[in-house]
């Protein structure tokens, strides 16, 4: 008798309704982010594919470069095989600056020190607080 009260009570309906509303609302958030996700991940693999495109025409750029840098030496009287050692210096000279730049850049900390810092001042606030 008291579970057939309880069972058509209003209270028990609205729990149920609002704990399937919650489940619904729960999905339809875990689909967004799904749709989300497979979207910035396209996004970021046609940026790579840009970017790979756009450095294989650099390399190409580079290499003509160094070619008329060897015709123009030649020109102007130096040997062949003394204009390509010079070219190709020219370029080691390139390549070592780019990879020193590149080696300072990757010692940098990868860690967010400001956030952590922040993290840090928002704890002890809350702690002070508390006391």
């Amino acid at each position: 008798m008291a579970y057939e009260q309880l069972k058509d009570s209003t209270l028990p309906r609205v729990v149920t309704a609002v704990i399937a509303d919650i489940a619904q609302l729960f999905q339809a958030e875990v689909r967004l982010a799904k749709a989300e996700l497979a979207f910035n991940i396209s996004a970021k693999f046609q940026a790579i594919l840009g970017v790979v495109v756009a450095a294989i025409f650099g390399l190409a750029a580079i290499l003509f470069i160094g070619q008329a840098g060897l015709f123009a030496l030649t020109t102007r009287g130096v040997e062949a095989h003394w204009a390509s050692l010079i070219v190709a210096f020219g370029f080691c000279i390139l390549a070592a600056i780019s990879a020193a730049v590149a080696m300072s850049k990757g010692r940098q900390e990868i860690t967010p020190q400001r956030t952590v810092d922040q993290v840090t001042k928002d704890i002890r606030v809350v702690k002070e607080q508390i006391r």
